[in-house]
């Protein structure tokens, strides 16, 4: 466990030192005026469609200016900083620095992106809605420690932290891991829940009341099955669940 952690903590210690390097503080000046140019552009964005909320608040078109605002930060941050670094590389210049951020705010853009279109799509419980900012930032850490290299060094450390169960030993990584398996086929199904919703919803020949009823029931259904589903692909002998 402790070699482990070790290289954990250099690996961090490494990028550090990298930072501490002068040839990289310009690009962090330039990373700056970036981020300023970012924020001043999107606060006149959001002054600009301020007036929207007013006037068409239940449009497809609102919603969208909605995520535009979500989004516009990091989007005009990682272009920036993309524009910046090829100017860089052109001239022969280290842009190690501006390239990373520039990938960083990108990939959070398509973060926020892609969980809105989730939410979108599954239309999902309040819970995962007050959830949303934390699944944001989760996902865009995990892409983070990828690009700064500490992935790997932090998964070997959690999984030298092994809990005893049963027979045999289950890491902190394994458990991770299985609720990360378990979470994406409960997302499927839901996917799937809100389709058959949508279309048990439109069928006008059948009373509302039925309709409300058979959908409910469906979309649990389905639920249930990703959800054993999820728990048999993670390892769980679902014959040990059966109740005689």
């Amino acid at each position: 466990m402790n070699e482990t952690w070790q290289a954990l903590l250099e690996a961090i210690g490494r990028k550090y030192t990298e930072f501490q390097d002068p040839e990289q503080w310009w690009q962090i000046g330039v990373v700056l005026l970036a981020g300023a140019f970012a924020w001043f552009a999107t606060r006149a964005l959001a002054q600009h469609f301020a007036g929207i909320d007013r006037t068409a608040p239940t449009t497809a078109y609102q919603r969208l200016m909605t995520l535009g605002r979500r989004i516009a930060f990091p989007l005009l941050l990682g272009l920036s900083a993309l524009i910046a670094a090829a100017i860089m590389q052109r001239l022969s210049i280290p842009n190690a620095v501006l390239s990373l951020v520039a990938v960083l705010a990108l990939a959070l853009a398509v973060i926020h992106l892609m969980v809105d279109l989730l939410k979108r799509v599954l239309r999902p419980g309040p819970l995962l809605i007050a959830s949303e900012h934390l699944i944001t930032w989760l996902a865009w850490a995990l892409v983070a420690m990828y690009l700064f290299g500490w992935l790997k060094p932090a998964a070997a450390a959690l999984d030298s932290i092994a809990i005893p169960l049963g027979d045999g030993s289950y890491s902190l990584l394994d458990g991770l891991q299985a609720i990360m398996t378990l979470l994406v086929f409960l997302i499927v199904g839901g996917y799937l829940g809100a389709l058959a919703t949508r279309g048990i919803m439109s069928a006008g020949q059948v009373t509302i009341g039925l309709r409300v009823g058979i959908s409910k029931f469906v979309r649990l259904f389905l639920v249930m099955i990703a959800g054993l589903l999820g728990l048999n692909a993670i390892g769980i002998d679902l014959a040990a669940l059966a109740v005689f």
